[in-house]
């Protein structure tokens, strides 16, 4: 049996050919939902480095009763950023949960 090949077998963006539609996508309805919510707060620092940061949407009666989501992005720690996946909020937020979606230190950092 062959040696596994592990940058080839992590390499989603190479199995995935279509990825830079996908990630257009995403940007797109990321950007629609970041326009639409008003209460939301953007790159609230949690670290000293500029990509420590989280996007916050807040769901409509938030209280200190309201349930909180955290999303961390995928990205294999090398690319993408929150701002990418605000829609994720979307269903949440309509659901009457709070959710932040962080961000963090690409590698090598």
């Amino acid at each position: 049996m062959p040696p596994i090949d592990y940058e080839k077998e992590y390499d989603n963006r190479g199995r995935v050919p279509e990825h830079p539609e996908i990630f257009d996508r995403w940007a797109r309805e990321a950007a629609a939902y970041r326009a639409a919510a008003s209460d939301a707060e953007f790159a609230l620092a949690y670290g000293p480095s500029p990509r420590q940061i989280i996007d916050l949407f807040p769901a409509k009666d938030d209280d200190e009763m309201t349930p909180l989501a955290m999303f961390i992005h995928g990205g294999w720690w090398r690319s993408l950023e929150p701002a990418m996946f605000s829609q994720k909020a979307t269903g949440l937020n309509a659901r009457g949960v709070t959710v932040a979606i962080a961000g963090y230190d690409l590698c090598p950092q």
